[in-house]
């Protein structure tokens, strides 16, 4: 039964008077907690502690204040909380935690209803049957009365909204935090979700759930590895290609090994595909060519290196994970790996030669020169061609002229937009303003609930519009502001999206943040919703009329999305 021992030093358990937030050295060397044995009984009682200590954080003004340390005051009752065997036993502690916090007043404004909410926070744990009647009234007057406006620990962007996460410590002196610690790490990062993730909705299991099950799991790792590992699959749980698991550890970046291919791959038709060749010469000595197709990497089959690796592979959607899947999937710690392709319905062992690689831009390299060289140029007679990635804000004047008489227009969102030109686009596209998308926001007076407010509109105005057709590109490797770039140039009168469906992570990213150790991570801060709240958010864009890419397209070097392309401009076909 008994699951925790503590250093000496910390055998005073808790002080209901509460710890000013200037005590900053009690736990500089540790949580002081030892785990010995865990029982079911414990883990819903932690996971009950880690919903109330969050809900507290955000809720209590005596904690949005940052008058307490809560990073400590959750250290303090731990030692004497894990030993709670009955249900009062455990409800009486905690009663009496809250009501040492600090007095909580009466809160005038305090409105319970939200204009244009969405989505509500998600507090009905508070009256489930597993908390005791004087439990579940004190946290219900926190919840009536509860802290207003920016607090010590949140606050949001001006002008846009989405949450600026503060103050949270990355205690970076611990490379692996002990257990406490590592608790602290999971509440933080589950609470984070639960209030200010404008996509909880969208997680696709409960939330509450997912804290129960990574309990153990972040009590139970061994060393820091571990514990990235755990905390990589935990973000990986919200679904969202904005967020990760980062750290200046080399140890934690160098984990598939040091040395990169020669060659790089993109998922076709279901599978891992030569679609660039980085090393010409290290490529001809592994005997490998562009079209070849990955079957096993050092004996392991590809099909079970994916299994494997879907934990660990935070995105918004199955395509987004093995996009991301394809930066590592031949990455190696050796400098030589043996792999299987497949090419021309044969199979092939090869010996896979790498390179030791000194920066991302000695191996990353775009499909297609034009990606990377052009921003704009006529593509075939009568049809232009936009590169997102490399236009800028002052050539936009002169490329409509150009396109002026042109029968189409091709805009390549293919690759992440070098610089934020939708308004500039929208203007020459529109005829007039015209609505594309709203915008759920986070509540500070209300943590966890979220409201819309009016559609925001792309173009103006214009009368002197582009009149020729215009076709959107899109696939995997469309995020974010290349999404919402989307949505908008998709109100052209013309306009239709081509390609394949997108990554499914749009919208401002909220910022990183630590958790212990020194990792830190983000995610998708506002919602991005069509005028008539249909969700992006890992649905991504999805095209008008689908375009993949084949593995006979690779071989022939062929941009069969640029082709289509050409071809929808020159028949007399409209979307």
């Amino acid at each position: 039964m008994v699951v925790f021992a503590v250093i000496s030093c910390f055998q005073n358990l808790y002080s209901q008077k509460g710890h000013n937030y200037a005590d900053t050295t009690e736990f500089v060397k540790g949580s002081g907690l030892v785990f010995d044995h865990l029982s079911e009984n414990q883990i819903e009682n932690l996971s009950l502690l880690g919903k109330i200590w969050g809900f507290l954080k955000y809720y209590h003004p005596s904690i949005a204040e940052g008058r307490l340390n809560w990073d400590y005051e959750l250290f303090r009752i731990l030692p004497a909380y894990i030993k709670a065997v009955k249900q009062d036993e455990r409800d009486h502690m905690l009663t009496n935690w809250i009501n040492g916090l600090g007095s909580v007043e009466v809160c005038k404004k305090c409105n319970e209803v939200v204009k244009n909410e969405i989505l509500k926070p998600d507090l009905d744990w508070i009256s489930g049957n597993q908390l005791t009647d004087s439990l579940k009234a004190i946290l219900n007057f926190v919840k009536l009365n509860r802290h207003q406006g920016k607090s010590f620990y949140i606050e949001t962007i001006p002008r846009v909204g989405n949450p600026n996460i503060l103050n949270e410590k990355p205690y970076q002196q611990f490379i692996y935090p002990d257990v406490g610690y590592r608790l602290l790490g999971l509440f933080r990062y589950w609470n984070i979700i639960q209030y200010w993730f404008p996509d909880r909705h969208l997680i696709g299991e409960d939330w509450k759930k997912v804290l129960t099950e990574f309990i153990p799991k972040f009590i139970n790792v061994k060393n820091e590895m571990e514990y990235w590992n755990i905390s990589q699959q935990l973000i990986a749980r919200i679904h969202d290609s904005h967020a990760n698991l980062l750290s200046s550890s080399p140890e934690w970046n160098n984990r598939f090994g040091k040395y990169f291919p020669p060659v790089m791959v993109s998922f076709v038709e279901n599978n891992p595909v030569v679609s660039v060749v980085v090393k010409d010469t290290l490529a001809l000595l592994s005997n490998i060519h562009r079209g070849d197709v990955i079957k096993k990497v050092s004996g392991k089959n590809v099909s079970d290196i994916i299994m494997e690796r879907l934990p660990n592979l935070p995105a918004s959607n199955y395509k987004a994970q093995l996009r991301d899947l394809c930066f590592q999937l031949l990455v190696s710690k050796d400098s030589i790996t043996d792999i299987t392709i497949e090419r021309d319905g044969k199979q092939i062992d090869c010996k896979l030669h790498h390179f030791a690689l000194s920066k991302w831009s000695d191996w990353y390299r775009y499909d297609f020169p034009y990606q990377k060289d052009s921003s704009f140029f006529f593509i075939s007679p009568g049809t232009g061609y936009i590169n997102l990635g490399t236009i800028k804000k002052n050539q936009i004047d002169s490329v409509f002229k150009a396109l002026k008489n042109s029968n189409g227009l091709i805009i390549d969102n293919r690759q992440y937009p070098g610089e934020f030109v939708l308004y500039q686009i929208a203007e020459k596209l529109n005829p007039q303003p015209t609505p594309f998308v709203i915008f759920p926001v986070c509540n500070l007076n209300y943590p966890g609930s979220f409201s819309v407010g009016k559609p925001f509109s792309a173009g103006r105005k214009n009368t002197d519009y582009y009149k020729g057709k215009v076709v959107i590109l899109v696939n995997e490797n469309t995020q974010s502001s290349g999404e919402f770039n989307s949505m908008a140039f998709r109100t052209a009168p013309n306009a239709v999206v081509m390609g394949s469906t997108t990554a499914g992570a749009d919208g401002n990213v909220t910022n990183f943040f630590y958790m212990p150790g020194g990792i830190f991570t983000r995610f998708s801060g506002i919602g991005i919703l069509y005028p008539d709240g249909k969700e992006t958010q890992r649905v991504g864009i999805v095209p008008d009329i689908e375009v993949k890419r084949t593995i006979k397209g690779i071989k022939e070097g062929r941009d069969e999305l640029v082709e289509k392309a050409v071809e929808f401009i020159n028949s007399g076909t409209t979307f």
